[in-house]
């Protein structure tokens, strides 16, 4: 038995002795079942190459079915009620810079469940509008709950939501599946704002749809659920691409027009095995990165559009899609495009200039040295480098400039015995700008390279613009830790449009990555993503960012809101 599965076997036989403990055996519900059973039969199609690509809402979905269908069969029911609001948390400690952290997820919640579960809430994104602050989190402990209720679907999605411009948050538990036990909500999280009131959540779903009077047929989706009393309560969700399971879709990006908010935007990557009857990929698989919009606030979705197509035979990939509208309504896509033909990893970048329906030919921002080694930092949890971007739109003179920032191996490098390639990365953030629509790029630039010497790692950057033109760029970060493994949360912000930055901890203390501990989720992952957000609407300065922070262990998102000076 691979040390992996039996770690989980072990793990499973310890949650199931707690699950024992609190109810009566019941029979896993038919339909939770079916879930799990046609995500394996999804697993089934992978290649290990192509599984390094997946997201980590994925890959916890099948360690989930693993689990649930072949270690631990006879899971225990605890029959919980449907969602409601679990806790209001208050802030936490202050940093040396006198800055609040928040909870934003339930910390204590995770232990009622199971004290060997170790549950986690990661892959954060936030929207803010006004008073109203919402997140969106993955959340390990919101499957054992959906799992475990009466009746409706399952959710690996978490929210929490914040009245008082994210001074402290009610945690909802999870996000709303829908009645049918068919649903899956399977996380990574996209969240935006129109106005105070209405938020949309954009997650990676399966589903069903009726083809017959007595026959279900399974497809892969982007679900999107609404909240019109800033997300308090939310909707069931409205598919806005629906697919068969001969795809994946991977890693969506939600994005709103400024100049018209009833325009939505959500960019994937579709990982399509069918072969193709026509196009320029006929006769093989497909790889793409795709995009459906709205033009009434979400109800109805247009046809998935190419905006990036790879074919099979290549031995190409596409992956880590960003989507941003600027202030006339032009829409950007970015997203990494694995040149594996001639060894290079490439930030690309597109503009439509007339609301998505039509792009213009792709710009080559620059190649990315991948950090770390063999796809992993050090601790042995996944990483990746692809782009975050924002758009200027503040009403100064840098309105409608771009911004990029990702994650670099290049500049820093050491000798490493146990890595196949021969060497470690040690990352840093590096951001560029436009200024004429993307078509030209600033030489990359670190945020914070003298942060405490070469040889420690930064990594998960997000980048975003507030009304005043001012930039910040969050991310996770060891340099308080001279053997490189504890982690801080740091946002470097930025007054002059990215020419220097002032780092700010936002962390209280810094941890030691548990990313094994989560018995749900797949072992090597720790988060992905955490967003950061200025005020949509205008009325604030400055930014919120949110991220996961590890209490003893215990991985749980939490926030910090920069007021604007």
């Amino acid at each position: 038995m691979p040390k992996s599965r039996l770690r989980l076997s072990c793990a499973c036989t310890l949650l199931s002795a707690v699950l024992c403990s609190l109810a009566v055996a019941q029979e896993l519900n038919p339909g939770h079942k079916e879930l799990l059973v046609n995500s394996l039969r999804i697993e089934k199609r992978i290649t290990e190459k192509q599984r390094l690509l997946l997201s980590s809402a994925t890959q916890n979905r099948f360690a989930l079915a693993h689990q649930v269908l072949e270690v631990e069969p006879g899971l225990m029911k605890l029959r919980i009620a449907p969602t409601t609001a679990r806790a209001q948390n208050k802030p936490h400690n202050r940093t040396d810079d006198g800055i609040e952290m928040v909870p934003i997820s339930s910390p204590p919640f995770d232990y009622t469940l199971s004290r060997g579960g170790g549950f986690s809430q990661s892959d954060t994104s936030t929207a803010w509008c006004g008073r109203n602050v919402v997140t969106g989190y993955n959340d390990s402990s919101a499957i054992l709950m959906t799992l475990n209720a009466a009746s409706g679907g399952l959710s690996f999605s978490g929210v929490a939501h914040s009245e008082d411009g994210g001074k402290t948050f009610t945690d909802l538990g999870y996000l709303d599946p829908g009645p049918s036990a068919f649903n899956f909500l399977v996380g990574n999280p996209a969240v935006v704002c129109a106005n105070e009131q209405r938020f949309y959540y954009a997650s990676m779903f399966s589903t069903t749809v009726q083809i017959s009077p007595t026959r279900l047929a399974f497809k892969e989706a982007i679900g999107i659920n609404i909240s019109d009393d800033g997300g308090r309560t939310w909707s069931t969700p409205i598919a806005a691409v629906l697919r068969d399971p001969v795809h994946i879709l991977e890693r969506e990006s939600l994005a709103i027009d400024p100049s018209n908010p009833q325009r939505l935007f959500v960019t994937f990557t579709d990982i399509d095995f069918a072969t193709a009857t026509a196009g320029p990929c006929i006769g093989q698989n497909q790889m793409l990165i795709e995009m459906v919009r709205s033009t009434d606030g979400g109800q109805s979705w247009s046809k998935p559009q190419a905006v990036k197509r790879i074919c099979g035979n290549t031995g190409n990939a596409v992956n880590g899609s960003r989507v941003a509208v600027g202030p006339a309504g032009e829409v950007y896509v970015t997203y990494l495009f694995y040149d594996n033909i001639n060894g290079r990893e490439v930030i690309q970048v597109r503009r439509s200039d007339n609301h998505g329906v039509t792009f213009r030919k792709e710009v080559d921002v620059t190649t990315v040295v991948p950090a770390g080694a063999d796809s992993m930092l050090q601790g042995l949890f996944l990483s990746n480098e692809y782009p975050s971007l924002a758009v200027d739109l503040s009403k100064g003179e840098s309105r409608g400039s771009l911004y990029l920032a990702w994650t670099d191996g290049r500049n820093h490098s050491q000798l490493d015995l146990f890595s196949a390639s021969g060497a470690y990365n040690f990352g840093d953030v590096l951001l560029a700008r436009s200024d004429d629509q993307g078509q030209h790029w600033s030489t990359p630039v670190g945020v914070s390279p003298a942060a405490n010497g070469a040889n420690r790692d930064q990594f998960l950057p997000w980048v975003a613009v507030d009304f005043t033109g001012e930039v910040a760029v969050c991310y996770s970060d060891r340099r308080n830790d001279p053997q490189n493994n504890a982690i801080d949360h740091y946002c470097s912000v930025s007054k002059d449009r990215g020419s220097t930055f002032q780092d700010l901890r936002l962390t209280d203390s810094n941890w030691s990555t548990g990313h094994s501990n989560d018995m749900v989720l797949q072992p090597y992952y720790m988060e992905t993503y955490d967003g950061v957000s200025p005020d949509w609407t205008g009325h604030n300065g400055g930014f919120f960012s949110a991220f996961q922070f590890q209490n003893y262990g215990n991985p749980n998102a939490y926030g910090v809101r920069l007021a604007h000076e």
